[in-house]
């Protein structure tokens, strides 16, 4: 693999990273296995201007949404090369009057210009998400590790003098550290890009120690990652634990379950079991239960001639989201604070937009008005623009972080009684058809589509 290959290779994996839709935030207690290529570079005395071919496979558990441990497995060879100038320069190496072609003193190893090294590699490492919540994870890695090495030429696959005549261990350890990017391009699959250096404790990797001098090996690795553990089946029940309840809760109406006493959960808990009673069918008392008389026919009523409906009045057309103050909506209580903006597939709020403040000042001013009983929930939708689990899980983000500002700008925390993010289930406006959708400008789409992203208050509970 040569320069060129190599320049390419991280120009599209960074151009997948800068272009991909998906979120690629790290979880914990993902489950994660990656295949990938190495190109392994030789950091020594000698001259490297070749790359070396190897494999990498990691399996790595995240003890927390930003850090995980793995162990690492890796193959490969890597190679440098030599010259009369460094033939005459380690002279008590190749020997006085050595030269390429000859052999190595005390030795029936022919010197060659190219050498190379075959490599296997033990680790176990720790890796740190830099960056939460974009479309894909910049990440940094380090931990210890092993080296396994055999020296030889390239023609014949000789092992050099010194490797032969175990003046040095073979197998050393060393410290990898490295940087990388996983980039999704699938619902559990990513691409992974890394570079990883090694500070290996031995100069023998080339055969030679030169004054102590400890030798390198880097390697840049493109290859696949495989998440196991499936988000949406936490628990095994689709279902997430709640400490506080010490019970499951779903993630869909629990979104902050462990920091708002899971009051989410017990209100949905009770709406199921009102709901289970509503449906069992009553079952008669015995002083309900009568004789059943004969059924009288009727007489038919007369006809009466129906009374021409009126006309219905025109609808207003829809206000923008700039326009758009906050209001009730629908038949319980809500209040639509539309509007707010966020950053792009983000939870951060937008402050910098006007109109963002203007809501957020409207909803703090409501929650923060004299009244003791005032109890909401925030709740955060999408539009059916983009994958419908990450809708739902930004849309959860978002609400929270609506929450937290609320909070931290002096709403009373028993007041909000948690955050939900509906994704694009409950649509304000209709997405249009995708016959219909075609037919648009993007402006005219994204004018609909930005109806259904908002946030709105559910007045669980109002002054009275």
């Amino acid at each position: 693999m040569n320069k060129h290959t190599l320049t390419v290779s991280v120009l599209l994996a960074v151009l997948v990273a800068i272009m991909a839709p998906m979120n690629a935030q790290t979880r914990k207690g993902d489950i994660s296995a990656s295949a990938s290529y190495s190109a392994l570079f030789y950091r020594g005395d000698f001259v490297s201007d070749r790359a070396g071919d190897g494999g990498l496979f990691t399996l790595s558990y995240n003890t927390s949404d930003r850090f995980w441990i793995e162990g690492r497995i890796g193959f490969g060879a890597y190679h440098w090369q030599t010259n009369p100038t460094l033939i005459k320069k380690f002279a008590d190496y190749y020997g006085p009057s050595a030269a390429l072609g000859g052999v190595y003193p005390g030795s029936t190893v022919k010197i060659e210009s190219q050498n190379q090294a075959s490599l296997t590699t033990l680790d176990v490492t720790f890796g740190y998400v830099l960056v939460q919540n974009t479309s894909f994870v910049p990440f940094v890695t380090g931990g210890f590790g092993l080296v396994s090495f055999r020296p030889s030429n390239t023609s014949g696959g000789e092992s050099l003098p010194n490797y032969q005549n175990g003046v040095y261990p073979s197998s050393v350890a060393c410290i990898p550290l490295g940087v990388g990017v996983l980039v999704p391009i699938a619902d559990q699959l990513s691409l992974s890009a890394r570079y990883d250096h090694r500070f290996v404790f031995s100069g023998y990797l080339d055969d030679y120690e030169v004054r102590g001098a400890n030798d390198g090996l880097s390697a840049l690795s493109i290859g696949l990652s495989y998440r196991f553990s499936d988000r949406a089946e936490q628990g095994g029940k689709g279902q997430y634990w709640c400490e506080q309840c010490s019970t499951w809760y779903d993630v869909n109406n629990c979104a902050i379950c462990a920091t708002q006493n899971c009051e989410i959960c017990k209100q949905r808990k009770a709406h199921q079991d009102d709901l289970a009673d509503s449906q069992q069918p009553a079952v008669p008392t015995q002083q309900q239960v009568q004789p059943q008389q004969p059924i009288q026919p009727e007489p038919p009523a007369p006809e009466v001639a129906p009374e021409p409906e009126p006309a219905p009045a025109p609808a207003p057309a829809p206000a923008s989201a700039k326009e758009q103050p906050m209001r009730e909506a629908g038949s319980s209580k809500k209040l639509n604070a539309q509007g707010i903006r966020f950053n792009v597939n983000s939870d951060v709020i937008d402050f910098t937009d006007p109109t963002t403040k203007t809501r957020m000042d409207e909803m703090l001013d409501y929650l923060t008005q004299d009244c003791d009983d005032l109890e909401v929930l925030v709740e955060g939708h999408a539009s059916v623009d983009g994958p419908a689990k990450r809708n739902q899980e930004l849309s959860a983000l978002r609400a929270r972080a609506v929450a937290k500002w609320l909070l931290e700008n002096g709403v009373p925390s028993e007041r909000i009684k948690g955050a939900i993010g509906y994704g694009s289930s409950m649509p304000k406006v209709s997405d249009p058809l995708p016959s219909v959708a075609r037919k648009m400008t993007k402006q005219q789409l994204e004018a609909i589509r930005e109806q259904n992203r908002r946030i709105e208050l559910s007045v669980l509970k109002d002054c009275e």
